[in-house]
């Protein structure tokens, strides 16, 4: 029985999105744990665009298999793929997560194949947020790894990556000698999903130079070689090409129905980066059609995609596209602000790298490659003959040297560790300020202008939608303000500790009470046990600061229907806190980096809830404040658990 539903399941796949996981996860339960791994992931591959949520589940599952059995090959191939998967539904930040991981791990066990893969899905994800140097630098040492393995398949994915880097930076010429040279290798090995992937960027470099007539046959040919390979999210970008084309020949219905269709498809299979370019379009179409508050309603649900998305290069699409649509508005003052906006943020990009440097670095691995290898040849050659002559003299310039360094080292060491920790707090606001600030503000900016300009375009219901997207930014701004200020005090020594007798019970009942609505939202259970009757003199403020981070924390990482249990309990003169949760937990070798501001540690919570770091960095100082401590324990999909201990 269980064979013939594998069968059904891997000859239809376009069904699985219909079909539960729990199905294919009880069919396989019996079969051997390597077994399992290879269904599950050939599973995640075949679903990562057109049912990207099961993909997930089944991923995650195939690694609880792999780390229990300790399988460390399989499990740097399923932190990949799960990389793919995240990466088509725009969370680049999760995906390149993965894709370290598997780098990480293979590089562990020595896999070459899987190490060429991390490197140039990591090269994908900087391409994709605009960083086309650190993109390219990945992408040749996967490609270096894949030339040497003779992995035609894997250098075809290499050569597609660098090809699109030249169409980014206009070289279509080189940008189309990639893609052919993609065409070729996907030929001769008989992948036609590999093949359509290169042709449709054909298609692109011809839109892009707007010869419409090329465009247009290159999609039609892709449109079908999609349906036949049964790729949801190809058969969208196509649709989505189609609709362009359309556009710019003045077919504005046409346009409009082959946007709303590619739209639909990207919504359905959770393609971030797809439903923005189509919205953006979209809001084009309708102002064309001087139906400018549905264009305007279109563009701002792009514009607050992009920023969740953290793409610079959606970001540049959604500002440039709002320009074209003020102005055919009329609305020239509006227009021009998101020109500014737009060169502002080209400006800033630090990757907007020109195309000589790409080629340079193209071919230092092309031209320079062997002879750099000779000349560490014939330097070795050259330190064997010579060795035995001058190891004496070596070795005593060596100790000379070893002297003088540890020297300096002793006499500079407590300045350059005071430099580096003003730099990590310079580098901490400037990114906190910048980011964390910036996309809150800009959702304020973007809904309440769009409500002024079109407030009576609305019914109540919907300028409340609009109000409660307001309000929600706003919350997150006064949360992040709160721990920048209260950080900031910390670091300029001006918080005076207030100790006052303080009923730990009663503290953390009114800190709960707090938090009671974000946890029914998320049907979590909140536990309290501790003494009414236990004491302490303590600085309260603190404490509730502490506390509120902490529960904070604890709702985030924890999915729907689990459960946050907060102790207290006295022993040996100190009062214990801990704050345990049934999250997502922690990666050991992450637990250290939670409290240091020099490193950029943050995730994303069960319901995509954004974090700056701050936080937990601000609750340690705060302990210490009071003469504490803090100890964390977590397990991976087990939870998590943050004890403070302090003085009774």
């Amino acid at each position: 029985m269980c064979k013939t539903i594998l069968t059904f399941i891997f000859s239809t796949i376009s069904l699985f999105a219909q079909i539960q996981t729990d199905s294919l996860l009880q069919c396989i339960s019996d079969f051997p744990d390597t077994t399992q791994i290879r269904i599950l992931n050939e599973s995640v591959w075949k679903l990562r665009s057109k049912a990207p949520i099961a993909a997930l589940e089944l991923g995650n599952k195939a690694i609880e298999i792999e780390t229990r059995i300790d399988n460390k090959a399989l499990l740097a191939t399923t932190h990949n793929f799960l990389g793919v998967v995240y990466r088509n539904i725009g969370d680049y930040e999760t995906s390149l997560r993965h894709y370290v991981n598997a780098l990480n791990i293979a590089e562990n066990i020595k896999d070459s194949v899987q190490i060429a893969y991390s490197f140039n899905n990591i090269g994908g994800i900087h391409r994709l947020q605009g960083n086309y140097t650190l993109a390219l630098e990945n992408i040749l040492r996967a490609l270096n790894y894949f030339e040497k393995l003779g992995n035609n398949e894997g250098a075809a994915y290499c050569t597609i990556n660098i090809g699109i880097l030249y169409r980014y930076q206009k070289n279509h010429a080189k940008a189309l000698e990639y893609f052919q040279r993609t065409v070729d290798i996907r030929e001769k090995i008989g992948d036609l999903f590999g093949k359509a992937l290169a042709l449709n960027q054909f298609a692109e470099v011809y839109y892009e130079q707007k010869k419409w007539p090329e465009a247009l046959k290159y999609y039609r040919l892709l449109e079908s070689a999609y349906k036949e390979l049964d790729d949801t999210k190809g058969i969208a970008t196509v649709l989505g090409g189609i609709g362009g084309i359309y556009y710019h020949s003045g077919e504005y219905d046409k346009a409009l129905d082959y946007r709303l269709r590619a739209l639909k498809i990207n919504k359905d299979i959770g393609n971030i980066e797809g439903q923005i370019v189509n919205l953006t379009n979209l809001g084009l179409i309708y102002a064309r059609k001087s139906q400018f508050s549905l264009g305007q309603k279109y563009l701002n649900k792009a514009l607050e995609l992009s920023n969740n998305l953290n793409s610079l290069g959606m970001k540049l699409e959604c500002y440039n596209v709002l320009k074209e649509y003020y102005t055919l508005r009329g609305n020239y003052k509006s227009a021009l602000n998101y020109l500014q906006l737009y060169s502002d943020l080209k400006d800033s990009v630090i990757t907007q790298t020109n195309i000589a440097q790409i080629a340079e670095m193209e071919a230092v691995y092309r031209t320079e490659k062997s002879e750099r290898e000779k000349q560490i040849l014939l330097k070795d050659v050259e330190l064997k003959t010579k060795q035995q002559t001058y190891m004496l003299i070596i070795v005593i310039l060596i100790l000379i040297l070893g002297i003088f360094i540890y020297s300096r080292y002793r006499a500079k060491k407590a300045a350059n560790k005071k430099l580096q920790e003003l730099n990590a707090m310079k580098d901490k606001f400037f990114g906190i300020v910048a980011h964390d600030l910036k996309n809150p503000l800009n959702t304020i900016l973007g809904y309440s202008e769009y409500l002024f300009t079109s407030y009576e375009d609305f019914n109540d219901e919907e300028r409340k939608e609009e109000i409660q997207q307001i309000y929600n930014a706003s919350k997150k701004v006064t949360s992040l303000i709160g721990n920048l200020l209260e950080w900031s005090r910390s670091q300029s020594e001006r918080i005076n500790i207030r100790q006052t007798k303080i009923n730990i019970a009663e503290l953390i009942d009114n800190n709960v009470s707090l938090f009671e609505p974000n946890a029914k939202a998320k049907t979590i259970r909140l536990r309290i046990e501790c003494s009414p009757k236990l004491i302490i003199s303590s600085d309260e403020d603190i404490l509730n600061t502490i506390l509120r981070n902490l529960l904070s924390n604890a709702l985030k990482f924890t999915d729907t229907g689990g459960s946050i249990e907060i102790k207290c309990y006295s022993n040996n003169g100190k009062v214990s806190i801990a704050v345990k949760d049934t999250g997502v937990g922690i990666p050991t070798e992450h637990i250290d980096l939670l409290f240091r501001i020099d490193k950029d540690f943050t995730t994303v919570g069960t319901h995509k809830e954004k974090g700056t770091g701050l936080g937990l960095i601000l609750i340690k100082e705060l302990v210490e404040k009071l003469d504490g401590s803090i100890d964390v324990k977590s397990e991976l999909g087990i939870g998590s658990t943050f004890t403070i201990i302090i003085p009774n």
